[in-house]
């Protein structure tokens, strides 16, 4: 409706050539979107038979420590190779929860930071004298 309208202001003469452009850029346009909800449609129907094989097999899709790459494997053998390596690092389960402890410390640490922060400026700022300048 607007580019008929754009095209109406135009001399008598130069409106032909631009409604034929203008048809086949919209015509561009409309196969561009067909195309792209074609492609769309595809790979969501491909991502959902992915996912049901994903399912079905129980696998898992992990993302690799490095990198942007991601692998399929089986649940099972990803627990597995979770357990050996908690295992061979030497892990050990704690008898207590340390983050209170350390949350403690760490608030005692910036309240004495900022205390002596405090003290420093009063001490270093300069002394005003109160008597009217002579």
């Amino acid at each position: 409706m607007e580019t008929e309208q754009a095209i109406r202001m135009l001399d008598s003469k130069m409106q032909a050539p631009f409604r034929i452009l203008a048809t086949k850029k919209l015509k561009q346009i409309s196969a561009f979107e067909k195309h792209h909800n074609e492609t769309a449609k595809r790979q969501t129907y491909i991502l959902k038979n992915i996912n049901i094989k994903i399912v079905k097999e129980n696998a898992m899709v992990a993302k690799v420590d490095k990198g942007k790459t991601c692998v399929i494997l089986y649940t099972d053998e990803y627990n597995k190779k979770v357990h050996n390596f908690l295992i061979e690092k030497n892990f050990q389960k704690l008898q207590k929860d340390p983050t209170d402890k350390y949350q403690n410390l760490s608030q005692r640490l910036y309240n004495i930071a900022t205390l002596s922060s405090i003290r420093n400026k009063r001490s270093t700022s300069p002394r005003r004298n109160s008597n009217a300048p002579t």
